[in-house]
Protein backbone atom coordinates (compact mmCIF):
# COMPACT_ATOMS: atom_id res chain seq x y z
CA UNK A 1 0.00 0.00 0.00
CA UNK A 2 1.49 3.18 -1.34
CA UNK A 3 1.31 6.60 1.14
CA UNK A 4 -1.65 7.66 -1.17
CA UNK A 5 -3.68 4.76 -0.37
CA UNK A 6 -2.75 4.86 3.34
CA UNK A 7 -3.62 8.49 3.25
CA UNK A 8 -7.16 7.81 1.70
CA UNK A 9 -7.54 5.08 3.76
CA UNK A 10 -7.37 7.82 7.14
CA UNK A 11 -9.70 10.31 5.21
CA UNK A 12 -12.43 7.21 4.74
CA UNK A 13 -12.31 7.30 8.53
CA UNK A 14 -13.06 10.66 8.76
CA UNK A 15 -9.52 12.36 9.27
CA UNK A 16 -8.89 15.27 7.77
CA UNK A 17 -6.62 15.73 5.34
CA UNK A 18 -3.74 16.96 7.35
CA UNK A 19 -4.23 14.93 10.35
CA UNK A 20 -4.36 11.77 7.99
CA UNK A 21 -1.03 13.18 6.59
CA UNK A 22 -0.13 12.52 10.57
CA UNK A 23 -1.45 9.77 11.02
CA UNK A 24 1.02 8.23 7.69
CA UNK A 25 3.79 9.71 9.25
CA UNK A 26 3.18 7.88 12.34
CA UNK A 27 3.01 4.35 10.44
CA UNK A 28 6.60 5.40 8.98
CA UNK A 29 8.15 5.88 12.10
CA UNK A 30 6.98 2.95 13.92
CA UNK A 31 7.78 1.19 11.02
CA UNK A 32 11.59 2.54 10.91
CA UNK A 33 12.08 2.45 14.62
CA UNK A 34 11.07 -1.24 14.72
CA UNK A 35 13.03 -2.14 11.97
CA UNK A 36 16.24 -0.26 13.32
CA UNK A 37 15.51 -1.36 17.12
CA UNK A 38 13.53 -5.06 17.15
CA UNK A 39 12.61 -6.12 20.39
CA UNK A 40 13.20 -2.76 21.78
CA UNK A 41 9.64 -1.15 22.59
CA UNK A 42 6.59 -1.58 22.85
CA UNK A 43 3.94 0.79 21.38
CA UNK A 44 1.09 1.78 23.24
CA UNK A 45 -1.12 4.68 24.36
CA UNK A 46 -4.06 6.46 22.37
CA UNK A 47 -1.75 6.52 18.61
CA UNK A 48 -1.75 2.45 19.29
CA UNK A 49 -5.85 2.72 19.68
CA UNK A 50 -6.05 4.68 15.96
CA UNK A 51 -3.59 3.01 13.94
CA UNK A 52 -4.25 -0.49 15.14
CA UNK A 53 -8.07 -1.28 16.95
CA UNK A 54 -9.84 1.53 14.49
CA UNK A 55 -10.02 4.94 16.84
CA UNK A 56 -11.67 7.66 15.55
CA UNK A 57 -9.68 10.07 18.12
CA UNK A 58 -6.72 11.38 17.12
CA UNK A 59 -3.17 10.94 18.98
CA UNK A 60 0.03 13.06 18.09
CA UNK A 61 2.50 11.11 20.01
CA UNK A 62 4.07 7.55 20.03
CA UNK A 63 4.04 6.16 22.94
CA UNK A 64 6.73 3.49 23.26
CA UNK A 65 7.65 1.53 26.41
CA UNK A 66 11.13 0.40 26.16
CA UNK A 67 12.00 -3.22 26.62
CA UNK A 68 15.68 -3.69 25.83
CA UNK A 69 18.29 -3.14 28.96
CA UNK A 70 19.89 -0.01 27.45
CA UNK A 71 17.46 1.66 24.93
CA UNK A 72 18.49 3.93 21.81
CA UNK A 73 19.79 7.48 22.70
CA UNK A 74 17.80 10.42 21.38
CA UNK A 75 20.83 10.67 19.14
CA UNK A 76 20.66 7.66 17.35
CA UNK A 77 16.78 8.20 17.12
CA UNK A 78 17.34 10.95 15.52
CA UNK A 79 19.97 9.52 13.17
CA UNK A 80 17.91 6.26 11.82
CA UNK A 81 14.43 8.44 11.77
CA UNK A 82 15.90 11.61 9.67
CA UNK A 83 16.03 10.71 6.18
CA UNK A 84 13.61 8.67 5.45
CA UNK A 85 11.33 10.51 7.24
CA UNK A 86 12.16 13.89 4.99
CA UNK A 87 11.14 11.93 2.27
CA UNK A 88 7.81 10.70 3.32
CA UNK A 89 7.32 14.36 4.41
CA UNK A 90 8.10 16.16 1.18
CA UNK A 91 5.74 13.65 -0.09
CA UNK A 92 3.05 14.53 2.49
CA UNK A 93 3.23 18.11 1.45
CA UNK A 94 4.94 19.25 4.70
CA UNK A 95 8.26 21.51 4.91
CA UNK A 96 11.10 21.79 6.84
CA UNK A 97 11.07 18.83 8.95
CA UNK A 98 13.16 18.77 12.42
CA UNK A 99 13.24 16.10 15.08
CA UNK A 100 14.58 17.51 18.24
CA UNK A 101 14.82 16.95 22.43
CA UNK A 102 11.92 18.25 23.23
CA UNK A 103 12.64 16.67 27.02
CA UNK A 104 14.50 14.28 28.80
CA UNK A 105 13.79 13.16 32.42
CA UNK A 106 14.94 10.13 34.59
CA UNK A 107 12.91 7.20 32.35
CA UNK A 108 11.31 9.02 29.89
CA UNK A 109 12.54 10.75 26.80
CA UNK A 110 10.66 12.70 24.55
CA UNK A 111 11.40 13.86 20.82
CA UNK A 112 9.40 16.52 18.82
CA UNK A 113 8.91 15.64 15.04
CA UNK A 114 8.27 19.24 13.39
CA UNK A 115 7.85 20.70 9.97
CA UNK A 116 8.63 24.06 10.49
CA UNK A 117 7.26 25.91 13.63
CA UNK A 118 4.47 23.20 13.67
CA UNK A 119 5.18 20.03 15.89
CA UNK A 120 3.47 17.12 13.86
CA UNK A 121 4.03 14.68 16.90
CA UNK A 122 6.05 13.08 19.63
CA UNK A 123 7.81 10.31 20.44
CA UNK A 124 7.37 9.57 24.13
CA UNK A 125 9.85 6.74 25.28
CA UNK A 126 9.31 5.03 29.13
CA UNK A 127 9.97 2.69 31.06
CA UNK A 128 7.08 3.55 33.24
CA UNK A 129 4.19 0.61 32.68
CA UNK A 130 4.34 -2.52 33.08
CA UNK A 131 2.78 -5.42 29.76
CA UNK A 132 1.60 -9.09 30.69
CA UNK A 133 3.72 -10.82 27.80
CA UNK A 134 0.58 -12.62 27.09
CA UNK A 135 -1.31 -9.95 26.06
CA UNK A 136 0.76 -8.54 23.21
CA UNK A 137 -0.02 -8.85 19.68
CA UNK A 138 1.85 -8.59 16.41
CA UNK A 139 0.53 -6.17 13.71
CA UNK A 140 1.65 -5.35 10.70
CA UNK A 141 2.79 -2.13 9.92
CA UNK A 142 0.70 -1.60 7.23
CA UNK A 143 -1.48 -4.04 5.00
CA UNK A 144 1.27 -5.34 2.98
CA UNK A 145 4.25 -4.77 5.80
CA UNK A 146 6.31 -7.76 6.57
CA UNK A 147 7.45 -5.31 9.54
CA UNK A 148 5.36 -6.32 12.70
CA UNK A 149 4.66 -3.75 15.71
CA UNK A 150 4.22 -4.84 19.14
CA UNK A 151 1.72 -3.42 20.63
CA UNK A 152 -0.82 -4.61 24.11
CA UNK A 153 -4.10 -6.43 23.57
CA UNK A 154 -7.26 -4.13 23.60
CA UNK A 155 -8.45 -5.33 27.14
CA UNK A 156 -4.94 -4.31 28.02
CA UNK A 157 -4.47 -1.01 26.54
CA UNK A 158 -8.43 -0.07 28.35
CA UNK A 159 -6.61 -1.44 31.55
CA UNK A 160 -3.69 0.87 30.86
CA UNK A 161 -6.57 4.00 30.09
CA UNK A 162 -8.57 2.89 32.79
CA UNK A 163 -5.32 3.56 34.96
CA UNK A 164 -4.24 6.84 33.32
CA UNK A 165 -7.68 7.98 33.67
CA UNK A 166 -8.19 7.19 37.42
CA UNK A 167 -3.98 8.10 38.63
CA UNK A 168 -3.63 11.30 36.67
CA UNK A 169 -3.35 14.62 38.63
CA UNK A 170 -5.74 16.20 36.51
CA UNK A 171 -8.54 14.63 34.35
CA UNK A 172 -8.11 14.05 30.85
CA UNK A 173 -11.34 13.59 28.71
CA UNK A 174 -9.75 11.80 25.92
CA UNK A 175 -8.74 8.78 28.46
CA UNK A 176 -13.18 8.32 29.00
CA UNK A 177 -13.16 8.78 25.17
CA UNK A 178 -10.39 5.91 24.50
CA UNK A 179 -12.41 3.81 27.11
CA UNK A 180 -15.41 4.85 25.43
CA UNK A 181 -14.63 4.04 21.78
CA UNK A 182 -12.47 1.11 21.70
Amino acid sequence: MNIAERLAKYEERGFGRETAAVNVLLEETLQILFASFPDSFVFFGGASLVLFYGSPRHSGDLDLLITDEIPPSADELQKVLEQPLRAAVEVLGFENLAIEHARATGEFLKLAVRAGEQVLFTIDLTRISAVIRSELVAFPIAPDSAEQITVPSLPLQLLFKAEAFLNRPFLKARDAFDIKTA
